[in-house]
């Protein structure tokens, strides 16, 4: 008879999909180089002394820092929609930055503002308008 560990992790094993049992990959689970932006009066500074850059979709701000790694805030309004939408374009504007996070230049603060566009915009748009941004605000240095 099997143990009760034995047992647990034959059960796990039997749940998880196929990625999961290989080990994913690391470039899936996080950014490398880039920490977030909490405080408001980062947000603030970056809003008052900061480059920005706009679109249909989105406003970029950034400022460089020096530092060796990005801070990387987002921010997406109330008026935006309830939580489910304002998380679901959290959700995609990360996973666009995470997606190019190697082509980036490194020690900047970047402050991602959704604007109302972005709520009904496909993947393709919102995330050709962060590139295009970027690239105006001279922080990516390989453009795909």
């Amino acid at each position: 008879m099997a143990s009760a560990k034995e047992c647990l992790t034959e059960v796990a094993a039997k749940s998880l999909p196929a990625v999961a049992k290989r080990g994913a990959p690391s470039y899936l689970h996080s950014v490398k180089n880039t920490i977030s932006l909490k405080r408001n009066y980062e947000f603030r500074r970056l809003y008052n002394r900061g480059k920005s850059a706009g679109s249909k979709c989105v406003v970029v701000y950034c400022m460089k820092t020096g530092s060796p790694e990005n801070r990387l805030g987002i921010t997406v309004s109330s008026k935006l929609g309830g939580a489910v939408q304002r998380n679901r374009i959290r959700r995609r504007l990360k996973e666009i930055y995470r997606l190019n996070e190697h082509s980036l230049h490194v020690g900047y603060d970047i402050v991602i503002v959704a604007r109302m566009r972005c709520r009904y915009a496909t993947w393709s748009e919102i995330e050709s308008s962060v590139l295009s941004l970027l690239k105006k605000l001279n922080l990516i240095s390989k453009f795909p």
